[in-house]
């Protein structure tokens, strides 16, 4: 009768054991969805739950979660047309990406997540909200064959189909009619294009992509929902689920080397520039084979140099090294951070090789005429009109470098010759105003009347 009794008491012990380890006998522990809860609180166990797993439970609950904040939020509406936008363009075999400053932005929260994922998350956090990296949400749709003017008329259709409206005329851009506003731009944004032209990346910085699905898309506007009402409101963020949606992101980095992108002979693009101009460029090479892309990127358009790498792409590299270095997020060096002094040092020295090669070409031929359309074909392709169009946005070391550049040319012309000629080009009746705008004359004398040369 004692060991019967053992036995019970046995039995009653092993049983106290499995319910406290919350074991059931006959099935695993269930679940069930509670959208309505903190995200770390959405899925509970229930004897009745739907789910037999915490994470079959978190997958399907995090979308109804999601929903049903995103529901009420103050991007509902945006949010709703831009994903049935996304979600028709995907059904058209069109690849959506997240690109610009907050797919930077992202990847720099996944180091954060991939290093600092447990209790210390909240501190790393913190310091990355200071750097403002996440702000507005570019979309790029990529057909992967050429946009005909049919296609962009079904575009056009679709994107009226979900009350976009376009915002360009000479690229596919949409927004919404009365966009949300960050920063004075637009929250939401998407383009579409038939590739990435190499000659229109700048750097491996600027060009990091997520890849858009179904799966992540709610990711994003979550995260877009999150950051607006921190900095609207001062909401305070659901780090958990912060760090459930950075773990399911993927950031795409382009192959590049000391910051810059790397080319082959498949990707290595011209720009159409003038055999002359990828002459001069050719020249440095030899310090770096990247060099050549990076050149006729910038060179392309000017304002890449003289406003947005002085601007914003420099301290911008050295604001996130500075962060990476000092948290200690990467044990190796990142491939995608360039050298600023080594930049600002190669940009000085290309500019001044276009100088003296203006300056070679004025005293190769005797007619101002002749030396005029030599300068006009080395810039050929370079958009000149970008300096005036962004003149007001240069700050001191772009004026600078502008003034070095095109100096010696204006002295070797003249003040006086350049506004006669100024003047044939403005009475010239067969060039429309924009045409007269983008000439080098006109633009040296634009640059003389705001008082760059004096």
């Amino acid at each position: 009768m004692d060991y019967y009794y053992k036995y019970l008491k046995y039995k009653r012990l092993n049983l106290d054991i499995l319910n406290s380890m919350n074991i059931q006998l006959g099935g695993e522990k269930r679940y069930k969805c509670l959208p309505d809860e903190k995200f770390n609180d959405i899925c509970q166990p229930d004897d009745n739950g739907l789910y037999n797993s915490k994470k079959s439970c978190i997958n399907d609950c995090e979308g109804k979660y999601i929903n049903k904040n995103l529901s009420i939020s103050i991007i509902k509406h945006e949010r709703f047309k831009f994903v049935g936008f996304i979600k028709d363009l995907m059904e058209m075999g069109v690849d959506v990406y997240i690109v610009g400053g907050n797919a930077l932005g992202l990847k720099v929260l996944k180091m954060i997540y991939d290093k600092y994922s447990g209790n210390e998350f909240e501190k790393y956090f913190n310091r990355f909200l200071e750097m403002e990296l996440i702000k507005d949400w570019d979309f790029s749709g990529y057909t992967k064959k050429d946009i005909t003017d049919e296609f962009h008329v079904k575009l056009d259709k679709l994107a009226k189909k979900h009350n976009l409206v376009s915002r360009a005329k000479t690229f596919i851009l949409y927004q919404t009619n009365k966009p949300i506003l960050t920063d004075e731009k637009a929250l939401f944004e998407i383009n579409v294009q038939a590739k990435d032209n190499f000659s229109s990346i700048e750097l491996p910085l600027t060009r990091m992509k997520v890849k858009i699905n179904k799966n992540n898309l709610k990711y994003i506007f979550m995260f877009a929902n999150s950051f607006l009402d921190y900095k609207t409101k001062n909401k305070p963020f659901d780090l958990d689920l912060i760090k459930h949606m950075i773990s399911r992101i993927d950031v795409n980095i382009m192959e590049c080397n000391k910051g810059l992108i790397v080319v082959n002979s498949n990707t290595f693009d011209t720009g159409n520039l003038s055999s002359q101009m990828l002459n001069i460029i050719d020249e440095y090479k030899s310090e770096s084979k990247e060099y050549k892309q990076f050149l006729i990127t910038q060179i392309k358009q000017p304002d890449r140099i003289l406003y947005r790498l002085l601007e914003k792409n420099i301290p911008k590299n050295k604001k996130i090294y500075n962060f990476i270095k000092d948290n200690n997020l990467s044990n190796g060096k990142l491939q995608w951070i360039f050298d600023d002094s080594a930049i600002k040092g190669l940009i000085k020295r290309f500019l001044k090789k276009l100088s003296d090669n203006m300056t070679k070409i004025y005293k190769q031929y005797n007619n101002i005429d002749d030396v005029i359309d030599n300068i006009e074909t080395l810039y050929k392709n370079v958009d000149m009109c970008r300096i005036i169009n962004f003149y007001e946005d240069f700050g001191k070391d772009g004026l600078n470098l502008l003034r070095d550049w095109l100096i010696g040319i204006y002295d070797l012309i003249g003040k006086d010759n350049i506004k006669k000629l100024n003047d044939i080009i403005e009475n010239e009746k067969n060039l429309s105003q924009k045409e007269k705008n983008c000439k080098f004359i006109y633009i040296l004398y634009f640059l003389d009347s705001k008082g760059l040369f004096k």
